[in-house]
């Protein structure tokens, strides 16, 4: 079964699963089901729903990575429809802006701030700005990102996930596991994961095996990079550790399927085009494509993904950190897990209703004021951990016949795959002898052309000969001298001897040729039929895979009942330190606060309680321009800047057209305009989103003394300082401010607050311009909350 035909079985096997789960949850939306499983969970209290001012702050900044302007915070407050979130939602999902964000959200997330080298940014961000706003599914985009080649225009932007890597095919396979599968798999490069238990060195070169084939070509006329790959060569390791040693790693996903069958075809055929020094080669099978078709059926890319887009809604993964899925990293609720990613396969990774539960459930639109100690019902506490504790004597007496029908799974399917491979090495060496056949027999060919060509010689030798002879002879009969002339017809007869005995000598190696030939022929029709009967003695590849997917399923099924294994000694865990700290307040004050800090991020660890986000660098820098009102006016400039010189594609569109593509020109040029404008943040604040947030004295040093911000703060038109400036009435001032930074309106204490900064200042703009900007060095402003 070719590795196409192999993936849609999969596919169909996965789709019938999903469609009888959809089945079952077909009264249940994701977001209630969602908000089920983190409730079941839940030790203690949940904090209530986010006032209307936190959630439509949040909201803006996790769809489209950007504070809501002033008035469109004041409108959703003021709204009083019980719909009012969904709408937002609804809206927030179907803008340009959130096709923005996404846009730089996936670029940090796949490239993570990499210097563009073989693409330009530009192509790169055009490319997923294009593929969000078409709505593709995230697994296709994936398959391409690994499969382009950046031969062709179409798809020569996707290529820069590879390109941009040099194609080294280590990092090409670290990034691939860290980013597709959720698995940092670098330290089994050199042995098997000294720290993690079920990273294996073999998980490693599965995964190398089918990139390790794959380099840069660079056209000698053109300069164009792209990518070139070898038709041959295996993977191989040893362990620097123990020594043991794979001569053939075979091709595969980490934790998943095998590629088991491969094209096979005669030496000297395995090319579309085979490479030289000036030529890129393509072979007519490419395991790095085959590795893109099989990515999105692997039960950890689906973990993986819908990990990552839960982080970008909630700040944190389920399991985290997010490169480390492993059996000792549990999910802090392993059902919810199972839940989304199954959710996100059934509905072909579609990125915006996804995201949509998320954003609908109550576990998103909690607030991030965790309850206090004196809410909390102890003895509700207590029967939980009872309870708890039956539940883990239940549970684990249900995970030893998983372990049992896990041993079968591997015992059978070793045994099949043992044999398999025994057949493969044997294949092998038949190969090789059939490499070596056709050798000898390309050799005596051209040494039988060798020989065709020199008797060709020796003939036309022979000719001239006996044509100067014949002449000779003739002259021979008119002249008076006839012994001088016989004299020389005497001296070239010999020659004509010589070129006789050189013909007869080519003849006879003609004839030795041809012998060898034929027995060269049948021996290699011999080796041929030998490799063919080996191919054929295979085991059967149906019946391995399904024997592979039974073993991929018992180890599932043992892992997640692991997984809730853990989640139930969590949350006795939680529950023990919940009564526990009761007994701290009564006699240590200190200890007892700080056990219920631990207490407070346990649940939000767990989703009782929304968590406090810092921004990312890009957040924060278009948030403090949206606030400033440097984003509108860098709106309106690269607005007038595409009216004055359109894009040949805007030219040439229909009216209908123009109108459809003008906002992705305009969001592409925000986005090329505000990566210039940006650039200094990036530095400063650019980690990775999901990083423990860590303040640094640069930062500080950046946004008290950088120029930009102080730029932003210039009164100037319709500006913040500007428009704020013209309010005479300090609490209609304060609330200007606050609504346009904070999303909300001032409080008394603010207000009072703006009152006595004001008071007898005469230099009323650079008096607003320092409160604007001791709002936007605020911890308030920082966080997304």
């Amino acid at each position: 079964m070719a590795p196409r035909i192999w993936c849609i079985t999969v596919k169909l096997v996965l789709l019938g699963a999903q469609f009888a789960l959809s089945q079952e949850r077909s009264q249940q939306t994701l977001h209630a089901l969602i908000d089920e499983l983190v409730e079941n969970a839940a030790v203690g209290p949940l904090s209530p729903r986010s006032t209307d001012a936190d959630f439509v702050r949040r909201i803006y900044l996790d769809l489209t990575g950007v504070i809501p302007a002033a008035e469109q915070a004041r409108a959703f407050v003021a709204d009083s429809s019980i719909s009012k979130r969904q709408r937002l939602i609804e809206e927030l999902l179907a803008s340009h802006a959130f096709t923005r964000h996404l846009t730089i959200t996936l670029d940090v997330m796949l490239m993570e701030r990499k210097p563009d080298k073989a693409i330009k940014q530009t192509e790169w961000e055009a490319f997923l700005y294009n593929w969000l706003a078409d709505d593709k599914p995230l697994d296709l985009l994936y398959q391409e990102l690994i499969a382009a080649d950046g031969a062709d225009e179409q798809h020569r932007a996707a290529s820069r996930f590879v390109l941009d890597r040099d194609a080294e095919p280590n990092l090409v396979t670290r990034d691939i596991g860290r980013l597709a599968l959720g698995m940092d798999l670098q330290c089994c490069q050199c042995h098997d994961h000294p720290l993690i238990d079920d990273y294996y060195q073999a998980d490693y070169y599965g995964l190398f095996a089918f990139v390790h084939r794959t380099g840069v070509f660079t056209d000698a006329k053109t300069k164009l990079i792209s990518l070139t790959e070898k038709a041959d060569g295996e993977a191989s390791f040893k362990s620097v550790f123990t020594g043991a040693a794979n001569d053939r790693a075979l091709p595969q996903v980490p934790k998943g399927a095998m590629l088991f069958l491969e094209p096979r075809f005669r030496s000297g055929d395995e090319y579309q085009v085979k490479p030289d020094k000036t030529i890129r080669g393509i072979p007519k099978f490419s395991r790095r494509e085959a590795l893109a078709e099989m990515l999105p059926t692997s039960r950890e890319f689906a973990r993986n993904v819908a990990n990552r887009l839960w982080a970008i809604m909630l700040g944190r993964g389920l399991v985290h950190p997010l490169d480390f899925h492993h059996a000792a990293n549990p999910p802090s609720n392993p059902r919810l897990l199972t839940l989304l990613a199954d959710e996100l396969a059934m509905g072909h990774f579609q990125l915006r209703p996804f995201l949509r539960e998320i954003a609908l459930s109550k576990t998103y639109q909690r607030s991030c004021d965790a309850p206090c100690s004196e809410i909390v019902n102890l003895a509700d506490i207590a029967a939980r951990l009872e309870s708890l504790k039956r539940q883990r004597t239940d549970h684990q007496q249900s995970v030893q016949p998983l372990k049992d029908a896990l041993a079968a799974a591997r015992k059978n399917f070793k045994a099949v795959e043992s044999e398999d491979l025994r057949c493969l090495a044997e294949i092998g060496k038949l190969e090789k002898t059939v490499v070596e056949t056709r050798q000898s027999f390309d050799k005596t060919l051209a040494e039988r052309k060798t020989a065709e060509e020199t008797f060709a010689k020796l003939h036309a030798a022979m000719e001239a000969v006996s044509a100067t002879t014949q002449k000779l002879t003739g002259v021979a009969i008119q002249l008076p001298n006839e012994s001088s002339l016989a004299e020389i017809i005497a001296a070239v007869c010999p020659l004509d001897e010589k070129l006789m005995a050189s013909v007869a000598a080519v003849e006879k190696q003609f004839v030795e040729h041809a012998v060898k030939g034929q027995a060269l022929t049948k021996q290699l029709a011999e080796a041929e039929a030998t490799v063919a009967s080996a191919v054929a003695a295979r085991a059967n590849i149906d019946r391995l895979q399904d024997l592979e997917r039974k073993q991929l399923e018992a180890e599932h099924r043992l892992a997640d009942a692991n997984f809730v294994s853990k989640s139930i000694d969590a949350q006795i865990a939680l529950a023990t330190e919940i009564l526990d700290h009761a007994a701290l307040q009564a006699t240590d004050s200190v200890k007892a606060e700080s056990a219920w800090a631990a207490i407070i991020d346990r649940w939000t660890v767990a989703g009782q309680v929304a968590p406090l986000k810092p921004l990312t660098a890009e957040q924060l820098g278009l948030s403090v321009m949206q606030a400033t009102g440097a984003l509108s006016s860098q709106m309106q400039t690269v607005d007038a800047k595409l009216k004055k010189a359109p894009p040949e594609a805007l030219k040439t569109a229909t009216e209908a057209d123009s109108l459809r593509l003008r906002p992705r020109f305009v969001q592409l040029e925000l986005l090329s305009e505000t990566r210039k404008t940006l650039k200094e943040f990036v530095r400063q604040y650019g980690g990775q989103p999901g990083e423990e947030f860590q303040a640094t004295v640069n930062q500080a040093l950046y946004f008290r003394n950088g120029g930009v911000v102080d730029g932003w703060l210039v009164p100037s038109g319709e500006n913040l300082v500007g428009r704020s400036a013209k309010v005479a009435d300090v609490e209609q001032f304060a609330n200007e401010l606050t609504w346009a930074i904070f999303s909300r309106s001032a409080s008394a204490a603010e207000k009072e607050t703006v009152s006595n900064h004001l008071r007898n200042r005469d230099d009323k703009a650079v008096a607003i311009s320092e409160l604007a900007w001791s709002l936007l060095a605020s911890t308030e402003f920082r966080f997304n909350h």
